[in-house]
C-alpha cells in the first residue's frame, strides 16, 4: 500500500513510508520535511530522503510505547524554520506479539458484557464476582442491573462511534435541522 500523507493509527512494529510533495518546499532547493512525535513516555523523530522534489518521510516504530502521540511537521533549509501541522496519532500494539489471556476491551464493554451475562443467566463466576462501586454484580437487582446496562450501552456506542470516525468511517450521527419560514 502506497500512502501519501502521515496516518493517524500505526501499529508498533511496522515501517511507515510515503512521499509528499511541497511545492513551497521543494527537496530538490535542500528543504528537509521531518516529524517529530512526543508522548508522556517517549518520542521519536521520522527520517527524511529526498526524491528530486519529493520528500520521502519513513517512521520505524519497533521500540515504541503504545499510546497518543503529538506531532509537528517542520520543513528546514538550514537558515529558516517553518511549523506546517500540528496534529495527533495513536500508536497500537502489535496483536501478533501478544500472549494468550490478553484482553483489550475497555472497561466499559467489559461491564456490560458481564452485566448482559449475569441477566441471561450465563455468567460465569468471574463475571458474577465481577464489582461495580464495589459491589458485586450477583448482588444487585435486575432494575439495578437493566440501568447500568443502558449507561454502558451508551458509553460503548459512543466508543465504537469515535473509533469509526479515528478509522476513517462516519459517525452514524443523525443531524436535524429545522430552516425559518421566509414568508411572512
Amino acid at each position: 500500500m502506497t500512502l501519501t500523507e502521515l496516518p493517524r493509527r500505526i501499529t508498533i512494529g511496522d515501517t511507515v513510508t510515503w512521499d509528499e510533495s511541497l511545492t513551497d518546499y521543494p527537496a530538490s532547493a535542500s528543504w528537509v520535511l521531518s516529524y517529530s512525535f512526543t508522548s508522556a513516555a517517549d518520542n521519536f523523530a521520522s527520517g527524511h530522503a529526498a526524491v528530486v522534489d519529493d520528500h520521502r518521510i519513513t517512521i520505524t516504530t519497533t521500540d515504541l510505547e503504545v499510546g497518543r502521540y503529538d506531532y509537528a511537521k517542520k520543513v528546514t533549509d538550514g537558515a529558516s524554520v517553518f511549523t506546517l501541522e500540528r496534529g495527533v496519532i495513536h500508536i497500537d500494539p502489535d496483536l501478533s506479539a501478544d500472549q494468550s489471556g490478553v484482553d483489550r476491551r475497555e472497561y466499559a464493554r467489559i461491564a456490560l458484557d458481564n452485566i448482559e451475562a449475569v441477566l441471561a443467566g450465563k455468567a460465569s463466576r468471574d463475571q458474577s464476582s465481577y464489582s461495580l462501586n464495589g459491589r458485586a454484580l450477583s448482588r444487585y437487582s435486575p432494575s439495578e442491573l437493566n440501568e447500568w446496562r443502558a449507561q454502558l450501552r451508551a458509553e460503548v456506542r459512543d466508543l465504537d462511534a469515535k473509533a469509526r470516525i479515528a478509522g476513517g468511517g462516519k459517525s452514524h450521527a443523525n443531524v436535524r435541522m429545522r430552516f425559518p419560514s421566509a414568508i411572512n
